[in-house]
């Protein structure tokens, strides 16, 4: 049986042109161009080749746009030097004569092959030609898609409750945005709320009253006030957001065209632990609300600056800075009250010298302490080390404030699961941004502000809250003037394949896939997903994760990947094997191996891709179908992936096939993946190194006829939805231990997948054995063909039956099996 047709028929004609830099004199006296060039002029698809100098500089770049208008050419490979520093001066220079992302393929000839190995020109040239013909590949199976035009339907809705919200909407109005403002209050009851989150920060608030009275007042800004938020879904342009009912109200809905959420942290009192007892001993929140009661207290009060010693190093100079605003107000107040303020002397102090002068005028002192030594209360003194010269200190006190203990509450942690985010009790909403070129995508975050995103004081948020706004008005007029769109490399999902099992949900890092906004035709209550085309960095672990294969990506496809694949396994010497490399780290590490000079064995040829979380195990699997005797993978270092987790998504993959090449009785070590570092190019070459080492002992694969059938039913196998679907639920981040079902554990988990191989195995074998054979088997004849118990078969072959994949026949009280509606 032949391979599935990777190319669509009806696919635009490929009109490749093929550009060789010589580099000055780093690749033409090393390589064969000119034999190189000959070479490839005889190549189907490839409509002209061509040596420059330098391709890159001003006469280059003129000499191929030139070409291009003038032989119509709609692809371009440029054999030069690094991609991931020359692809977009390239994109940007021939954008003008259609030719835009995912239409240019660098290939580096000078620092993977001149550079780097020994062999005689012709040697190197025989390398260029093989990894050219894979971008080749590559681009005849691309399907050039343009970048989707987003729309956008007013107004800005922001939500979730957040001060921050204030500055947000102040800012849309300036510029001219309509936007709706749900809060849970009125303007009273979100005025009084203020105190509650920010403590102390007097003059600040007046600023906040300001905006609050500017925003109510506002004609763009429709307030309306809701229940707790209940579920989000469509993208960026086209936002459906319903609320719970209030009292006496039903559930209310709104569209929009973007969401910002304006999520605050929760202040609670300080552990018990740290001597917190309401009295005595408060926090910044009891102070506050004794000081706005006109009740300051009196004696000597003694601010504690102790985040550190609990646990929340990201507050302790917002507490010195809300202790010195406490402070100031409460000798304001009560003049005759001794005040001073005892900090680790690792805390930068956040006052100028005018604030320094104004403490010393109040009286307030300013107190560090030695942070090795922990202070300890006692019940008229606290005990301290002196920062100065660690000796012990005894300070008297009457009242003990605490700094307050952050976090998000539980009305936030709601808010941001609904909006998609991975959240954790206690843990604030700041995210690891992916990565990525800024071309790459247009919206970097989720528009979300405030102390529980970021923490910060009262100022801060608001600040937060404007900045997001500039930024979503910015996209609102480009989307209103025709100029926003989407990047040329996303996902697209295939809503009629889509089985909403949300696993592609799970996976997205990027935030990026949502429900369906408003009813689908025909597809009942089960709402498929949709990708965020602002959102999505083009990654691709979602689409090589999908057991329906109902995502696609964009510009860089499953068939392109397998085209690609297909074209260099096929030209391999046995003793030459291929890999991926991330151009984060593995390509990238191979472009450092040449700029030091750096060398290593030929026989390696590296295929680079933005991130190894893009290659679907069907890409492994047909690399081996069609002749690779060994796949090293070579991505960023565990915990260091640039789009978050896609290290992690290739491991379980490459487990996968390990397994599948048991079952093959082919070597599990043909696939391997190891990690790699752009600054320790040096280890690339070792790893590379040890690989063809190890290949070099196992020797080529025997290509039986045998053979090729289980490679064929591996191919097939990882097609399939159990496997594909039991391959997805593997994918969990660090902190994830929890397996769906039945499965508690790794281990349990890892049994059930290699049940799950095993059968889907087998049914691949059984289907193309009987394609083969072209008639109905007995029991014994299939089991000897395919080398498994007679009872085993069985048992397998039942249950094909039940699931209508075979055809079974009694003839005799004998069964036989063979395929739907074939011949009997």
């Amino acid at each position: 049986m032949t391979p599935r047709q990777v190319l669509k028929e009806g696919a635009p004609e490929s009109r490749v042109g093929v550009f060789l830099c010589e580099c000055g004199d780093q690749i033409a006296p090393r390589v064969d161009l000119a034999g190189l060039g000959k070479k490839l002029a005889g190549t189907p698809g490839v409509e002209h080749v061509e040596s420059l100098p330098f391709s890159c500089l001003g006469p280059g770049l003129a000499q191929i746009r030139q070409t291009v208008a003038q032989k119509g050419l709609n692809r371009l490979i440029v054999a030069g030097c690094e991609n991931r520093i020359l692809l977009k001066k390239f994109e940007q220079a021939l954008e003008a004569l259609g030719l835009e992302e995912g239409q240019i393929e660098l290939v580096n000839l000078r620092d993977h092959v001149a550079r780097v190995h020994s062999g005689t020109p012709g040697d190197l040239a025989a390398k260029g030609a093989k990894l050219i013909g894979a971008s080749q590949a590559w681009l005849a199976a691309l399907e050039p898609a343009p970048p989707l035009p987003i729309e956008f339907k007013e107004p800005v809705i922001i939500l979730g409750g957040g001060i921050s919200a204030y500055g947000a909407a102040q800012e849309l109005a300036h510029q001219g945005v309509a936007t709706i403002l749900a809060r849970h209050h009125d303007l009273e009851g979100e005025w009084q709320r203020a105190p509650l989150v920010y403590p102390g920060e007097y003059q600040t608030y007046d600023r906040l009253l300001r905006t609050m009275e500017e925003v109510e007042a506002s004609p763009l800004v429709q307030k309306e006030e809701v229940g707790d938020l209940l579920e989000v879904s469509g993208r960026f342009g086209d936002y459906t957001v319903t609320f719970a009912a209030r009292e006496g109200e039903e559930t209310q809905a709104f569209q929009a065209g973007a969401i910002i959420a304006a999520l605050d942290w929760e202040m609670i009192h300080q552990l018990p632990e740290l001597g917190h007892d309401g009295e005595r001993i408060i926090c910044h929140l009891e102070l506050d609300e004794l000081l706005r009661q006109g009740h300051p207290p009196k004696g000597r009060v003694i601010f504690w600056i102790d985040d550190l010693e609990a646990k929340q190093s990201f507050g302790a100079h917002l507490s010195l800075k809300g202790a010195w605003h406490l402070a100031w107000e409460l000798k304001e107040q009560s003049p005759e009250t001794q005040a001073a303020i005892l900090y680790d002397s690792s805390i930068d102090v956040p006052a100028d010298a005018v604030d320094r002068a104004k403490a010393r005028q109040l009286g307030i002192a300013l107190i560090p302490y030695d942070g090795r030594v922990r202070p300890t209360v006692r019940t008229d003194y606290l005990s301290f080390n002196r920062a100065a010269d660690r000796v012990e200190q005894d300070l008297a006190w009457d009242l003990l404030v605490l700094s307050p203990r952050r976090r998000p509450g539980e009305d936030t942690l709601k808010v941001a699961k609904i909006l998609g985010l991975e959240v954790k009790e206690e843990e604030f909403l700041e995210r690891s941004p992916q990565m990525v070129r800024p071309d790459h995508v247009v919206l970097d975050e989720k528009l979300m502000v405030g102390s529980a995103c970021l923490p910060c004081d009262l100022r801060g948020a608001l600040s937060q809250g404007r900045r997001v706004a500039g930024k979503t008005a910015a996209l609102v007029n480009r989307a209103k003037a025709g100029k926003l769109f989407s990047p040329r490399v996303i996902s697209l999902m295939d809503q009629e394949k889509c089985s909403v099992c949300t696993l592609c949900r799970e996976i997205c890092d990027c935030l990026a896939i949502q429900p369906v906004s408003g009813p689908v035709e025909g597809l009942g209550k089960d709402v498929p997903r949709m990708v965020d085309p602002m959102l999505c960095t083009g990654e691709g672990t979602c689409a090589a994760s999908c057991p329906e294969l109902a995502l696609t990506l964009q510009n860089c496809t499953l068939a392109q990947h397998e085209a690609r694949v297909t074209a260099l396994a096929r030209s391999l010497a046995p003793d030459e094997v291929m890999g991926f490399g991330c151009q984060w780290s593995g390509a990238a590490a191979a472009d450092q191996a040449g700029l030091r000079g750096l060398s290593y064995s030929r026989g390696f040829y590296l295929l680079p891709v933005r991130c190894l979380g893009q290659i679907d195990p069907i890409v492994m699997g047909r690399a081996f179908l069609e002749g690779a005797n060994g796949l090293l993978l070579i991505g960023c270092n565990p915990e260091e992936c640039y789009h978050s987790y896609g290290i992690d998504h290739t491991w379980s993959r490459v487990w996968v096939l390990k397994k599948l090449l048991d079952l093959c009785g082919i070597e599990r070590e043909r696939v391997a993946l190891a990690h790699s570092d752009i600054t320790r190019p040096d280890q690339y070459v070792t790893t590379v190194e040890s690989f063809l080492q190890t290949m070099g002992r196992l020797g080529p694969i025997e290509r039986s006829e045998d053979r090729q059938s289980k490679l064929q039913a591996l191919y097939d196998a990882l097609h399939g939805y159990r496997v594909r679907w039991a391959l997805g639920v593997s994918l969990r981040r660090p902190w994830e231990t929890n397996y769906p079902m039945h499965m508690p554990n790794p281990t349990a988990y890892d049994r059930t997948l290699t049940e799950i191989l095993n059968e889907e195995f087998f049914r691949a074998r059984v289907a193309h054995l009987l394609k083969q054979r072209g008639k109905s088997l007995v029991l014994a004849d299939l089991a000897q063909a395919l080398q498994v118990p007679e009872e085993e078969a069985y048992e397998y072959l039942k249950d094909m039956g039940h699931e209508g994949l075979i055809s079974i026949v009694f003839i005799n009280r004998t069964s036989y099996y063979g395929l739907p509606f074939g011949p009997q």
